[in-house]
Parts: structure tokens; C-alpha cells; sequence
């Protein structure tokens, strides 16, 4: 008897915490947009984040009264599903990438981001 009780009450304590697991996988899936491509660039100090995206990269952009759009890095171009915005340490500026100036430590990263995620 004792030994049903265990295995029902282990059971159930597995299938709520395989549950839990699920609502929180889906939690971050839908908190973290999928990216279909990410270039990564180690800072250098004073350029600014398009100046380093040039050093290493084919980039074409658009003028802006806010700053530079990015509309293409090599053969991946802007659509209707994909634009490319950056991050500097994770977090995404609020300012157009050649006004974003970046120090040797920092950690730049382009995404081509599908539009609504």
C-alpha cells in the first residue's frame, strides 16, 4: 500500500515538473526572437557599430535623419519577413548604428530578424 502511494505521488510530482518545463521552454521561446542569421563582431574602440560592420562585411544603408538603416549585409536584403537590426552586449540601442560608438570590450551582433518577433 505504502509503496502505491510513492508511485503515485512520484508520478505525479515528475508529470507536474515536465509540465512546468514545457510552459517555461515555451515561455522563453516566445520571449526570444529566432534569428535567421547572426553575425557576430568583437569591438574596437571609438568606430562606431556600421564603421565595424564595413571592416568585415559587404553593407549597403540607407541615410536617415535618425542615422543609417542597414538594408543589406552581403546577399542578405531586407523584405517584407526580414530586416537587420543590432545589439551591442545583448541589448539593442536606441540610436542608428552609426551613431552607436563601441569600445574594445563590447560585443556586436547583427540579426536578421523575421518582422512581428
Amino acid at each position: 500500500m505504502i509503496l502505491s502511494v510513492l508511485t503515485v505521488l512520484s508520478a505525479c510530482s515528475s508529470k507536474h515538473q515536465a509540465d512546468r518545463q514545457v510552459s517555461d521552454t515555451a515561455t522563453q521561446t516566445s520571449g526570444q526572437p529566432e534569428d535567421s542569421l547572426v553575425i557576430e563582431l568583437s569591438g574596437v574602440d571609438s568606430l562606431s557599430v556600421l564603421e565595424l560592420l564595413q571592416r568585415e562585411h559587404d553593407v549597403s544603408y540607407r541615410s536617415t535623419a535618425a542615422g543609417a538603416f542597414v538594408t543589406s549585409i552581403g546577399p542578405a536584403t531586407n523584405s517584407a519577413e526580414y530586416f537587420w537590426l543590432f545589439s551591442v552586449n545583448d541589448s539593442f540601442p536606441a540610436v542608428a548604428c552609426d551613431r552607436c560608438v563601441i569600445s574594445g570590450n563590447d560585443r556586436v551582433r547583427w540579426h536578421f530578424r523575421r518582422v512581428g518577433r
